[in-house]
């Protein structure tokens, strides 16, 4: 007489994968890990050639598995939901994959921008292309104002720097049109804070561009007109025998005073 060929076991990678999709729940009384010990069950029993595919494992509680025993299950309500859960599994799986398709898209329309505008930079600023660290700025430009005015900045910012070097781009030049850029995408307000902070450039040897910048920001954000800080400005580089450091003490004093004014 022949052996009974041994069953192999269920591995615990298709044991994990039927528990999830069953939520870990027993789908006969509903009750779910770890108030009971659950279990794999074949809808259509081993015995009556049953497989261990998936579609025909369910999961079930100690007590509903051994109460059922060797019977086909009569009510076909569990194998609906069972497919019903897969059809959703897999309309989740092709969302999914619609997703990373549209990334994948968006990607490469970001790369299409920052090319377009690596070549138009090219052609206004003759003889000279970005490198790695421009192509990372003009990514940041456009990312946060859109294709359309970096452009717009990047041409204005060309037409006022080459004109100010009589049309000649070095290299110098060519990196201060991308700086520049990003000062002439902003609302006029904030673009005349930057101008205030060239005034204070020019009238003290030592200044930080980014506390001075920041500052600025700072004050007119409390609710300060530009021209009131140009004001002000003003009248602090008119003292004599100052610094920049100077300066920076006398707006944070202010802008301190204009918190807390706000707070009461």
């Amino acid at each position: 007489m022949a052996k009974a060929r041994k069953r192999k076991a269920i591995s615990p990678k298709l044991r994990f994968e039927v528990f999830k999709r069953d939520s870990f729940k027993c789908q006969y009384c509903g009750r779910c890990a770890p108030e009971i010990v659950l279990e794999l069950e074949h809808i259509e029993p081993h015995s009556k050639g049953g497989s261990d595919e998936v579609l025909n494992l369910i999961t079930s509680c100690w007590e509903c598995n051994n109460g059922k025993g060797d019977r086909l299950l009569g009510d076909n309500t569990v194998v609906k939901k069972q497919r019903d859960q897969l059809a959703e599994l897999q309309e989740r799986r092709e969302q999914i994959d619609m997703m990373l398709r549209w990334r994948d898209a968006t990607v490469d329309l970001d790369a299409q921008a920052v090319d377009a505008f690596a070549k138009a930079y090219s052609q206004r600023v003759v003889g000279w292309s970005l490198n790695e660290s421009g192509l990372t700025s003009a990514r940041k430009l456009i990312k946060k104002y859109g294709l359309q005015r970096a452009l717009e900045a990047m041409d204005k910012a060309a037409d006022q720097v080459l004109e100010f070097k009589n049309g000649k781009a070095t290299e110098e030049t060519s990196e201060r049109v991308l700086r520049y850029a990003f000062i002439l995408v902003e609302p006029e307000d904030i673009q005349a804070l930057y101008r205030i902070r060239a005034r204070i450039r020019r009238r003290w040897n030592y200044v930080h561009d980014g506390i001075a910048i920041g500052l600025l920001r700072r004050v007119h954000k409390l609710g300060v007109t530009a021209e009131q800080i140009e004001s002000e400005c003003d009248r602090l580089m008119g003292e004599r025998d100052t610094s920049f450091r100077w300066w920076q003490s006398e707006m944070e004093s202010w802008a301190a005073a204009l918190a807390e004014s706000e707070e009461k």
